[in-house]
């Protein structure tokens, strides 16, 4: 269950055991199904001492950090432990290792005998973080598997010329074993070209995909292949592969390979141009993952960066559309360019903006500054209609916490970035240079997508990114809830619409969200499908889930849960129970 009831549990001090020793690592068993999951293994040393004949059972409670879900597992001794020590030099000691958890998440694992005393000292709390999918040994793991941990696209390709002048493009690239179907797309921003074919695995280890070109689009050398899989955990929320190639046309017949050998060059890291980043609003902890964006910028790149939120005291000075036109003003005389990172807010805006309900977060109402998106995105649609001022615009979108359908169909003439996988990439962009040259490539070190946590910044970025990660795994709806529909909100309190400042405005309904909160019905999971939704209860409910969840302190049906033991309420000293089904 999500909490243990204290009752009839308290003791004096002088009738209670010691505290039990406690050794937590991460591990791995099998489940019912055979499948590999990682676990919590603890190991728990009772006291060498007399306060072991007081001892009835244990109690270990666990709570994953980022949503701060709870559980609570007991296991009662029917019988007493008959010696202080179980052998010479040897105290009593009991495993469990029936805590499934998640990879990249991070846990906090107490425990404490029963009876407990009613003064004296507490269980000590220790910290654990369960390694991600990017660790070797979590690799082989059917969550991560799932997820295509393993898979390596090891993507060749080549290049035909045909009799017409054209040519053809045909793809190679291995499958993985949880993806059937592949969507590969081709794109060529110069030419404004989009093409796309999606391909089965039919059993196959490796397949191709081809495409025709024209001759004027073999004149360009800047192609961008990528390969989006389906795999059955994430689905179209899957990361995608994606590789800026130069293809030139007096190399036809040519083809890429790559164990082709090739001159790697490192290059310093010269100042590149000025960086004005627009952004969405859409969640706190996606916000902490902006600013350090900012931050890896500024300190391993050199880049100067424009923020709003760093920029906050003259633009409240000036106001939200005067600054924004300041930046535009200064964009259109230098050679300084535009980030657009994508999300689901910002998808969920410009939607609003072609004819689709207004959408606001409550990250939105909290920020003095309001949703600077929207106005921003308004001044600069004019610049998608020339193809002189794509150049400016730099489209990117974070892997780990986004995807390629958070961004508008407007920006689908720029290529995509995969951030912080293809930063490299976006560096050369940022300094009007290629990392793909004829028979060489150029390379910045420490800011790759392999090692630019290296440093105190990038580590900083990738903690950000990995704790809304954690979140959004744990709250799969977690947009849906930032979402505040501003009509609603204000028509239902009865204040006026078009009356008082837009500070004012944003203020009360901040106080009506807030109050909103602490009355609002909780969401407590989706089973198969159908919405549950459930009373907070008090400490002393009675919960006959037999699958303990970290789901908050929320009875509800069997859930399927982020972290769940499946030992019983009762056990024996070192008998470890039996799965139950």
């Amino acid at each position: 269950r999500s909490q243990c009831s204290d009752e009839d549990w308290v003791k004096p001090r002088i009738h209670c055991p010691a505290l039990p020793e406690v050794e937590v690592k991460v591990s791995s068993r099998a489940d019912e199904s055979g499948d590999i999951v990682p676990v919590l293994f603890l190991t728990l040393t009772e006291p060498p001492d007399g306060s072991v004949f007081t001892v009835q059972g244990t109690e270990v409670n666990v709570l994953e950090v980022t949503t701060n879900s709870s559980l609570c597992i007991r296991y009662m001794f029917p019988e007493k432990i008959p010696s202080v020590l179980k052998e010479p030099d040897e105290p009593w000691t009991f495993t469990l290792d029936r805590i499934v958890a998640d990879p990249g998440l991070k846990y906090q694992v107490s425990a404490s005998n029963l009876p407990k005393p009613d003064v004296g000292t507490r269980s000590k709390v220790q910290e654990i973080t369960v390694p991600g999918c990017q660790n070797r040994e979590m690799q082989k793991l059917k969550a991560c598997l799932e997820n295509g941990s393993l898979w390596d696209p090891n993507l060749t390709w080549a290049v035909l010329k045909t009799e017409n002048g054209g040519g053809t493009i045909t793809m190679t690239f291995n499958t993985g074993q949880f993806s059937e179907l592949y969507r590969v797309d081709v794109h060529q921003p110069d030419f404004h070209t989009n093409l796309s074919l999606t391909v089965s695995k039919d059993n196959r280890t490796s397949v191709n995909a081809s495409f025709p070109v024209s001759a004027w689009q073999l004149k360009g050398c800047g192609f961008v292949f990528v390969i989006k899989p389906f795999f059955v955990r994430c689905m179209n929320s899957c990361s995608e592969y994606q590789e800026t190639v130069q293809i030139c046309s007096h190399t036809y017949p040519s083809s890429h390979n790559p164990t082709d050998q090739k001159e790697v060059e490192s290059v310093p890291v010269h100042r590149p141009s000025k960086l004005f980043i627009i952004y969405s609003l859409d969640h706190p902890l996606y916000k902490e993952i902006v600013l350090k964006l900012c931050a890896f910028l500024r300190a391993k790149c050199g880049t100067e960066v424009t923020l709003d939120l760093l920029d906050f005291t003259w633009l409240s000075t000036v106001g939200t559309i005067q600054w924004l036109d300041m930046q535009r003003e200064r964009l259109s005389r230098c050679s300084d360019k535009v980030l657009i990172l994508c999300s689901p807010g910002v998808y969920a805006k410009w939607r609003g903006m072609c004819g689709g309900k207004r959408v606001m977060t409550r990250e939105d109402i909290r920020s003095p500054i309001g949703d600077m998106l929207t106005p921003a995105l308004s001044l600069i649609i004019p610049d998608f209609v020339q193809a002189s001022s794509f150049q400016k615009y730099i489209v990117a979108y974070f892997d780990d916490v986004c995807s390629k359908k958070d961004v508008p169909a407007l920006f689908n003439v720029a290529v995509k970035y995969q951030l912080m996988k293809h930063f490299e990439e976006l560096f050369f962009r940022l300094m009007n240079n290629e990392k793909h040259e004829p028979g060489r490539i150029k390379q910045v070190e420490g800011i790759g997508g392999n090692d630019y946590f290296h440093s105190l910044p990038g580590r900083a970025l990738k903690d950000a990114i990995e704790t809304f990660q954690a979140y959004q795994l744990a709250n799969p709806n977690w947009f849906e809830m930032e979402i505040v529909d501003t009509n609603g909100e204000l028509e239902e309190n009865g204040h006026e619409q078009d009356t008082g400042s837009e500070t004012n405005r944003r203020c009360a309904l901040q106080n009506q969200l807030w109050a909103r909160e602490i009355t609002t019905h909780a969401l407590i999971n989706n089973v198969e499908g159908q919405m549950h939704m459930a009373e907070p209860i008090g400490p002393t409910a009675d919960c006959t889930v037999s699958d303990f969840s970290l789901n908050g302190i929320y009875p509800t049906i069997p859930l399927v849960s982020t972290l769940s033991s499946q030992i019983s309420h009762t056990g024996s000293p070192n008998k470890p129970d039996k799965m139950q089904k």
